[in-house]
């Protein structure tokens, strides 16, 4: 009797090792596919490309939405076109910044906090309180959360952040854009649009989107900075880590959705997260591959629900794919 339940523990064994192959195979031939269609679109930029199915993945089933009634700067809800070349502006920005860098002799390199984090607050007479982080995409655009904006207040970013939480460079918000569909955690992403465009240095300059559908795990990491509004703290964290096959967070994370391979949702290792008090970004979340340009990519607004163990963590991500669409409409009005 030992023997047979020793044959059948070891036939799981068996099947469980080539089911995690498959996944991790499945994982390398999308990340595959995604190259090739990034370097595809490239080569065809200026052919058309098919128009998009779902503008808004998840679209907000509320009756209806508050408007905010007081806000300085004001707040546009910018309906967002079925543009058919969806994508291919946020390609042309990314292009433009990397010839500017280039210009400037600006080389990527990352030391501290990052070039492109932006700290949205509202800066009073005499004071200042934090909003939320977000990412500088492009001379005067910053990407950031919708509930963020939603509250109102915000009108001031600072730039060329430091450790200690000094900033380099100030800039005054103009106007704020937050998703039309916007509801609790819902189509949570908006955009900044700043007073005057900012003059890239080696110490600030924006990260381009992340424009493809699916999220390659291959030698990919991810990062984000955390702010803590307290007085006790008086440093930015940078939190970096691993991607990893989504089986290592599923025995935990199981409640984050019925289907754990959803294409919203992460496994990170991350290096140094048991030093943090972590709940979610509050900000955008970067994206790097160390086998192929190794420059990063700003994937996600903002990440909810996360769970975690010893040395995992969960993510459910607003993925900037998903709201191309209403990213590129605030860029292109």
């Amino acid at each position: 009797m030992n023997t047979l339940e020793h044959k059948i523990q070891s036939l799981i064994s068996g099947s469980r090792q080539i089911e995690e192959e498959l996944r991790n195979t499945i994982h390398r031939l999308s990340a595959t596919v995604s190259d090739l269609t990034s370097k595809f679109s490239l080569l065809h930029r200026d052919r058309p490309l098919p128009e998009r199915e779902r503008p808004f993945k998840n679209p907000s089933t509320t009756g209806g939405e508050r408007r905010p009634t007081s806000l300085v700067p004001s707040v546009t809800h910018v309906l967002s076109p079925n543009v058919p070349t969806v994508g291919r502006l946020a390609s042309q920005v990314c292009e433009e910044i990397e010839g500017a860098l280039q210009l400037k002799g600006i080389k990527r390199y990352v030391s501290g906090i990052h070039p492109s984090l932006a700290i949205v607050e509202r800066k009073m007479r005499w004071s200042s309180s934090f909003r939320c982080m977000g990412a500088l995409i492009g001379q005067r655009f910053v990407l950031t959360s919708a509930r963020c904006l939603y509250i109102g207040g915000a009108n001031f970013v600072r730039l060329a952040n430091r450790s200690d939480k000094t900033s380099a460079i100030g800039k005054n918000i103009k106007k704020t854009h937050i998703h039309p569909k916007y509801a609790n955690t819902k189509n949570n992403v908006g955009v900044i649009e700043l007073e005057g465009d900012v003059e890239y240095s080696s110490l600030v300059y924006p990260s381009c989107l992340y424009t493809a559908a699916t999220i390659s795990i291959t030698n990919a990491e991810i990062f984000y900075t955390q702010h803590q509004d307290s007085v006790l703290l008086q440093t930015l964290q940078e939190l970096r880590g691993q991607l990893v096959p989504y089986s290592n967070c599923a025995t935990f994370a199981e409640s984050h959705a019925q289907d754990p391979y959803e294409n919203s949702l992460i496994c990170v290792r991350y290096y140094n997260a048991l030093d943090s008090s972590y709940s979610s970004s509050r900000g955008a979340l970067f994206f790097t591959q160390k086998d192929l340009s190794g420059k990063e990519r700003v994937i996600a607004v903002d990440s909810e629900n996360s769970l975690r163990n010893d040395v995992y963590m969960a993510q459910k991500l607003t993925k900037v794919y998903d709201y191309l669409d209403f990213i590129e409409s605030v860029i292109r009005s």
